[in-house]
């Protein structure tokens, strides 16, 4: 808002998570509930708050026993080349057990097209990803595979998903310059 009156994004029917700032805009995440469903959309925003435009659901959540439908909180929206990262968390419990559902899709903001890093879109089985850096035509970024810490990178254009061997004892602290990675291990 501009320090006076709230801005459009404030009236309406969503619980904004992540934003940052693309060009002329506001590139937002957030999430609508509905009495059976959470709603996990993409939007636009006007720098001066004057306008809120829908981009797309990207994913749609039933409502169910404990499960929220907040994701990733005050986490970091990461656009690049047009592309949008968005990492998802739906918490869940049963029982004594944590039940969290996660994915990860990219988002292209020229079609709309949607792309999921797992092959489960949501799922217990899928792994959080961290530590993303996106570069060139690329986001990089870290997910547990057993005990490791493994680094990988995604081409936004074609797709391809690659993993990096490191040495034993990376915990996901890098950083890439040119065609080298720089990391810290233990």
């Amino acid at each position: 808002h501009d320090g006076n009156t709230f801005c459009v994004a404030t009236k309406q029917n969503y619980t904004i998570d992540r934003f940052c700032k693309k060009k002329k805009k506001i590139v937002a995440t957030g999430v609508e509930e509905t009495d059976t469903e959470y709603l996990y959309k993409v939007f636009t925003i006007a720098l001066d708050g004057s306008e809120m435009n829908e981009i797309i659901t990207y994913h749609t959540a039933v409502k169910s026993g404990e499960a929220g439908g907040v994701s990733e909180r005050n986490g970091v929206l990461y656009v690049h080349r047009n592309k949008v990262l968005l990492r998802l968390t739906i918490p869940g419990q049963e029982g004594m057990e944590d039940s969290a559902q996660y994915g990860t899709a990219i988002l292209d903001l020229n079609t709309k097209a949607i792309t999921w890093l797992d092959e489960e879109p949501v799922s217990k089985d899928n792994v959080a990803i961290t530590d993303v850096f996106p570069y060139e035509d690329y986001f990089y970024y870290c997910k547990k595979e057993g005990k490791k810490t493994v680094l990988h990178r995604y081409h936004i254009t074609d797709g391809i998903d690659e993993t990096f061997k490191l040495l034993i004892g990376f915990k996901g602290n890098y950083t890439v310059l040119g065609n080298n990675i720089f990391y810290a291990k233990g």
